[in-house]
């Protein structure tokens, strides 16, 4: 429990910069794909033993979700939350590489 509860710290603390009033700045960008209404979120150099420790969903009215579960990067599609139809959202991502190396990502999408 203790080395889960560091990773999730240290992702949160080292996750992003942050930028004006409350936008995070991250140094790569997610790929998002939309198709017959399912939006696919996925990180485009993720290997096979890459773990995502952050994932957070900012919505139109500044409404944030976020999640410190550790899950596999190199999935086609990372999970995702219910969308409002037309609403624009912007989505932050820390993968955790096995050297413990972090990169972080960013992606914008309005939902169909």
């Amino acid at each position: 429990m203790k080395p889960l509860l560091i990773v999730s710290l240290s992702s949160l603390l080292a996750g992003c910069v942050w930028s004006g009033a409350d936008r995070p700045v991250f140094s790569e960008t997610a790929n998002v794909a939309i198709q017959d209404n399912a939006i696919c979120i996925s990180l485009p150099d993720a290997a096979k033993n890459d773990v995502v420790t952050y994932f957070a969903f900012s919505d139109g009215n500044g409404l944030f979700t976020e999640t410190h579960k550790i899950f596999p990067a190199w999935k086609n599609c990372l999970p995702n939350i219910t969308y409002r139809r037309g609403e624009r959202y912007e989505v932050w991502i820390t993968l955790m590489t096995p050297s413990g190396e972090l990169r972080k990502y960013a992606a914008e999408f309005t939902a169909p």
